[in-house]
């Protein structure tokens, strides 16, 4: 039987998380998540949705179907259930912890959804109803786990655990489509500064002086190489890349990073 998994929560509970991992693990079979802001931006009610999960269902084999959205109330578990009453439903549940959701959502988008963590209630899924209508139905319950001052400081600064420069020609070949033409790929001179790590480095210290900025570089920059092409060419490319997590170490070490009190001092009143 096919699966509609559907989480519940406050808004930066760990949902989205909760369903890129979930995709992940699930090797024996297909996932496809449905983030609701999406469809509810399609202008889709639950009944275009049910269509378009059965269409893909027919046509990419997917048999997981991840609902991540703003669930909040028993009347919406119950439309859900009645709609898809020949699937197996999963509902995940995870508890409402106001401070906690109010840190995990401080720096995750340009607009933060403080007043609809204070003021938002969630109703955990009554199983025991909801198997009046579909007997395929289960709860998982799940805590709202605290995102680290690290995570904390990637949301900030829009990071992945490394950061790297715009890519340089180190050299390379190319061929014609016989072989018997042939050229060589001349190698561009590499960039003077790695503009991206200057210019993240100004935004969190913009007083920083020439010798504190030069450890930093030296213990969190590299200069690295991979394959590179173009559209008829074979090239080897070069960049400067950042360790992230390194710099973060770093500019805790050195006092940098106040603005990430603890989230025990967040207001929620």
């Amino acid at each position: 039987m096919n699966k509609i998994v559907v989480l519940c929560g406050l808004p930066a509970s760990g949902k989205t998380t909760f369903a890129n991992q979930y995709s992940k693990g699930k090797n024996s079979r297909v996932t496809k998540i449905y983030y609701m802001d999406d469809v509810c931006k399609k202008g889709w009610d639950l009944c275009r949705l049910s269509k378009e999960i059965r269409k893909s269902e027919k046509a990419t084999g997917a048999n997981i179907f991840v609902l991540d959205g703003l669930f909040s109330k028993e009347s919406e578990y119950l439309q859900i259930t009645k709609e898809f009453c020949d699937y197996e439903i999963e509902f995940h549940y995870w508890e409402p912890n106001i401070i906690i959701s109010l840190w995990n959502d401080k720096y995750r988008r340009n607009k933060d959804a403080k007043q609809t963590i204070k003021n938002m209630t969630v109703d955990i899924p009554n199983i025991k109803e909801l198997k009046k209508v579909n007997k395929e139905v289960c709860i998982r319950t799940h805590i709202v786990e605290r995102k680290s001052n690290y995570q904390m400081f990637k949301d900030k600064y829009d990071l992945n655990d490394g950061l790297e420069s715009s890519t340089w020609c180190l050299g390379g070949k190319g061929w014609g489509w016989s072989g018997d033409n042939s050229w060589d790929i001349s190698a561009e001179p590499q960039p003077a500064s790695f503009r991206e790590f200057d210019e993240l480095i100004e935004k969190i210290m913009p007083d920083i002086s020439f010798l504190k900025y030069k450890r930093i570089y030296g213990e969190c920059v590299t200069t690295e190489s991979r394959n590179g092409r173009d559209y008829y060419s074979n090239t080897i490319d070069g960049y400067f890349s950042c360790n992230v997590e390194r710099l973060y170490d770093m500019l805790v070490e050195y006092g940098e990073l106040d603005m990430l009190e603890e989230y025990s001092e967040i207001d929620v009143k």
